[in-house]
């Protein structure tokens, strides 16, 4: 029987899901066989729109006694609104008032969620544990646990099988190793929403296409930029993600050099 391609719904295949079936059809099996499920995640970025949209399959598992734990490593930056509703459930602090946010603090409150963040170096691991009873699974691939890595962006990640029980506990222990060397303290998260500041402050605001073309020009590379007919508009998460990161290190030190991509 042929399997299917988690690359949330592409179009590339006609046998696709999103990553965020993959949360729903393990949480409906923990559900079926009335089996507690954990859930070890370690991912680059974690925006808070991300677990909104695991918020009604979480929320059927938590009524039902069947949400174990929930534990997440993210990497150093995030958006700030994510910062901040972090920092509320630290300091029982009122982030916002929405129906989301009192269920994630009622989690970590319960011991159920928790959270902490790598700074020991570039953390741009995707790893995703789910474990339901006696039985293991692990996911790994690009998706970060944001909206857009659970269905909108065009992502892959695949499972890790062929795998013996001394293998998969191998991974577990992997993910508890990095989840020790991580901090709890919310303040060392960095913000990467800075395009409000730069938008205001002594810099000039070029939209990226014309970035790219007056800094080719400058260099004399005009050759580069002949033919240009596509359309730029669009740009992925992690782009949108570096193009803050440019913005700020511009602010604070006058000059980038952004690489994205290679080939």
């Amino acid at each position: 029987m042929r399997g299917y391609i988690v690359d949330n719904l592409a179009g590339i295949l006609p046998c696709e899901k999103s990553v965020l079936d993959v949360f729903k059809e393990r949480i409906n099996r923990a559900i079926e066989r009335n089996q507690e499920i954990s859930f070890k995640i370690a991912v680059g970025f974690f925006f808070f729109e991300g677990f909104q949209k695991l918020y009604p399959e979480l929320k059927k598992l938590y009524e039902r006694g069947l949400l174990k734990e929930f534990k997440l490593v993210m990497g150093p930056e995030t958006r700030r609104s994510t910062k901040e509703i972090l920092e509320a459930l630290k300091s029982d602090g009122a982030a916002l008032n929405s129906e989301t946010f009192n269920f994630l603090r009622e989690l970590h409150n319960s011991g159920k969620f928790d959270f902490r963040v790598f700074l020991d170096r570039n953390f741009h691991i995707k790893l995703y544990l789910f474990e339901i009873g006696d039985e293991i699974e692990i996911w790994a691939g690009s998706a970060n646990l944001t909206r857009g890595g659970l269905e909108r962006n065009i992502e892959l990640i695949v499972p890790v099988s062929a795998l013996t029980f001394e293998d998969r506990d191998l991974y577990r222990e992997f993910f508890d190793e990095v989840w020790k060397r991580s901090s709890d303290k919310v303040e060392d998260l960095k913000i990467i929403d800075v395009i409000g500041r730069a938008s205001t402050s002594e810099v000039i605001y070029l939209h990226p296409r014309d970035f790219i073309a007056n800094l080719i020009r400058i260099l004399n590379k005009g050759y580069l930029i002949k033919n240009i007919s596509a359309d730029l508009s669009y740009l992925a998460e992690f782009q949108h993600m570096s193009y803050y990161l440019c913005i700020d290190k511009l602010n604070r030190y006058g000059g980038c050099i952004l690489a994205n991509s290679f080939g």
